[in-house]
C-alpha cells in the first residue's frame, strides 16, 4: 500500500514539475522607473527602463508590446507609460533568444486620477468644494499668475479678477479648478 502511494506521488510529481518549470522561468529582465515607483499621477510622466540580465546578453531581439492604451512612447529599452487616463496598466516586455525561444514578462503600473476640484464664491470668499478630500496643499491663481500669500482655503476678500486653485493631494497628484470670475 505504501509503495503504491509512493509510486502515485512520484508519478504526479514527475508530471507536475515539467509544467511548473515551463510556466515559471528565470528572471531575464529587471525594471527601473523614473520615479522609483510603479505609480504615477494622471498627466504625469513615468518612464520604465528594461535591464536585461547578463546571462541573457546574447538575445536576438527585444521588444515592448506596444499599445496606445498603456504606452505613450517607446525608445530603445525605455518605455513611457500613457498617463492620460487613470487605471492599471499592463506592460509586456519580450526577448527572443538565439534559438528563437521567446521570453515574456509583464509589469503593472497604476495611474492615479488627478484630484477633481471645484471652487465657488460664498460670503466674499472663494472656497474649495467640500467633497474634495485628501488635499495637502493649495495654490491660488489670479488672472493666470500665482498669488503666493494664499496657500490655504478659503481665499478671503478676493479682488476683482479670474481665479483658479491648484491643489495637490496626498499622493502628489495635482488638479486645477475651472476658473471663476470675481466682479
Amino acid at each position: 500500500m505504501i509503495k503504491k502511494t509512493l509510486n502515485i506521488l512520484l508519478s504526479v510529481f514527475l508530471l507536475v514539475i515539467p509544467s511548473i518549470y515551463c510556466f515559471g522561468q528565470k528572471i531575464f529582465v529587471t525594471f527601473e522607473t523614473t520615479n522609483n515607483s510603479y505609480v504615477a499621477c494622471q498627466g504625469g510622466v513615468l518612464g520604465i527602463i528594461a535591464n536585461i540580465n547578463p546571462e541573457y546578453a546574447n538575445y536576438k531581439k527585444y521588444e515592448w508590446r506596444f499599445n496606445k492604451e498603456n504606452f505613450s512612447k517607446i525608445k530603445d529599452e525605455i518605455a513611457t507609460v500613457n498617463t492620460s487616463l487613470p487605471g492599471d496598466k499592463k506592460l509586456v516586455f519580450s526577448i527572443t533568444l538565439n534559438n528563437n525561444q521567446q521570453l515574456d514578462t509583464a509589469i503593472y503600473v497604476k495611474v492615479l486620477p488627478r484630484p477633481a476640484v471645484r471652487i465657488y464664491l460664498l460670503d466674499n470668499s472663494i472656497r474649495v468644494d467640500e467633497t474634495v478630500i485628501n488635499i495637502e496643499s493649495y495654490k491660488w491663481m489670479l488672472n493666470n499668475g500665482l498669488v503666493n500669500e494664499f496657500v490655504s482655503q478659503p481665499y478671503n476678500k478676493p479682488q476683482v479678477g479670474l481665479y483658479k486653485v491648484i491643489v495637490k493631494d496626498k499622493n502628489g497628484c495635482i488638479g486645477i479648478s475651472d476658473p471663476i470670475q470675481v466682479k
